[in-house]
Order: C-alpha cells, then structure tokens, then sequence
C-alpha cells in the first residue's frame, strides 16, 4: 500500500501561509468605512487589490481553490470512511503497541522491545493486508488525484511569507486609508435638502411639512426654520453625503471587500482541506514520524 504523495507538503506549506495572511486581513479585523472617492482610501485599496493579482490570488483562482479543495475533501472522507472501517481497530492496537515499545526502550527491557517490535510488525502486516482490496486502492488513487490537482493550482499562487506579510501591511494601509472616511458626514450635512423655506408653497400643502411643530430634533442649530429633519434615519445603514467630495459613502466591512473576500476563499481552500488530510493521514500512517 502506497503512502500519501510527497506533492501535499507543498499545499500544506502554502496553506500555512494563506493562514498568516488571513489571520491578519480577516480576523479580528475592525470595520472598514471605504469612502469610494476619496483619494487615499481609493490608492490603498488600489495597492491591496494589484498585490492581491500579482500573487495570482484573483476571483477565478480562488475560485479554482476552492473547487479543487471540495474535491480534496470529498475524496479524503471517502477514502478513510472505508480505511477506518477496514483497519481502525488494528490502528489503535498499533499505537497501543508502540507506546508499549516506548515503555520498554525507556526501562531498558530487552525482552519487551523484542516483544512489542514484533507486535508492531504482527499488527502492520494485518493492516497493510485489511487495506489491500480494490475498493480502498481506487478510493486512494482518487485522493491521490484530487491532491495532485489541488496542487498544481497552488503552484500558480505566488503566496510565501514574504508575500503575505506584504499584502497584510497593504491591507492595514487600506485600512487606515479608508476607516472612518465620511462616518460623520450625516450629522453636518443635512441628509434632506429642503426647498427654499420662508416662502410657503401653495401646492406643498401637506399639511404636516410646514406647520410640524418639530423644532425639537433640531434645536438651535439652524438660523432659519430650515424643513426639518426627518427623524435621522438611526444609521442602521450608515450612508450619506461626503461633504467635501459629495460622493455618496457607504460603511463596509473588511470582509466585504474584493480583496479580502478573495483572500478568505483562499483561506478555506489553503489550509481547511490540507489540514483535515494532514490529520487524518496521521490516524492510518504505518511508519512511526
């Protein structure tokens, strides 16, 4: 029986990466107010989604991930579904027996780590015998094959440690760039721009807008009874105008941006799938680490 291919330490190590940087982008992160014309928050973002391409990581790539990741998975819980139903038994006879022999090397027992070595290989043997159908061979070669895959799309991503600290310390400028650019624009400008005042128009003679007696939401800041202001609106969507730029701003969260939606993909293609065959590689290996 063939042990897993060499060509999983590498999506393994990329998903490492992928971990550095979107431990840093994704979590934890505060909300971002991207105030779409504002010059240096359009720069930041600008620098954070060009070094995002340079590295490969695009919507098709983490696209591509994350097809190639599900089916990773897929084949993994099929392979060792039937792994563990043919041999996980004997697996857990096999690490009884080597912590026996580690027992015995650690009293210095001649006998007992004679005894436990030949237990060992007694237990292997069986193994390697419960796993050796065509059904199990198959299922091995499809794993075999979806890693192959999912490798080969990580090779197209030029993401190390290097790149992911680079691109988390774009992601911090566009952040500080774009926090907080346009929150308070709602309280000095107003959301509604009224009609002359003074003159009552005949034809707004809806009753409530000139008579409302609502001085009280707006209290001496306005000189003249400028239309009230309708009750603001409780900033459950936090929009309104930039008055310097009159550009319409929008809070968003990190996560809502291109660049960070793309690099969370890559998160859960990197580093779920090669994590979740990493461990359970572990549970049916036959050599000691």
């Amino acid at each position: 029986m063939t042990t897993m291919n060499t060509t999983v330490k590498g999506w393994i190590a990329a998903g490492s990466s992928a971990t550095l940087l979107v431990g840093g982008l994704v979590l934890g992160a505060p909300a971002a107010v991207a105030a779409p014309g504002d010059a240096a928050c359009l720069q930041a973002s600008g620098q954070f989604t060009t070094a995002l391409a340079a590295a490969g990581i695009t919507t098709v790539s983490v696209s591509q991930l994350e097809q190639a990741a599900e089916a990773v998975v897929v084949a993994e819980e099929q392979y060792f579904a039937l792994t563990d139903a043919a041999a996980g038994e004997l697996q857990v006879q096999v690490e009884t027996a080597w912590l026996e022999l580690e027992a015995a090397e650690a009293a210095e027992d001649p006998e007992a780590i004679a005894a436990a070595e030949a237990r060992i290989a007694e237990l292997e043997a069986a193994i390697e015998l419960a796993l050796n159908t065509p059904e199990i061979v198959a299922a091995e070669q499809a794993l075999f094959d979806a890693t192959d895959a999912l490798d080969v799309q990580l090779s197209m991503l030029a993401l190390d440690e290097a790149t992911a600290e680079q691109i988390l310390a774009l992601f911090q400028q566009f952040l500080a760039a774009c926090d907080g650019a346009g929150v308070d624009a709602p309280d000095t400008t107003p959301i509604v721009a009224p009609a002359p005042a003074p003159a009552p128009v005949p034809a707004a003679t809806i009753a409530p807008a000139p008579v409302a007696i609502t001085p009280a939401p707006a209290p001496a800041t306005p000189p003249a009874p400028v239309a009230p202001v309708p009750a603001a609106p409780e900033q459950d969507a936090p929009t309104g105008m930039n008055p310097g730029l009159n550009m319409q701003t929008a809070a968003t969260a990190e996560h809502e941006h291109p660049g960070a939606a793309l690099v969370a993909g890559l998160l859960a293609a990197g580093i779920a799938a090669p994590a979740a065959v990493a461990v359970r590689r572990h549970r049916l290996q036959r050599h000691r680490p």
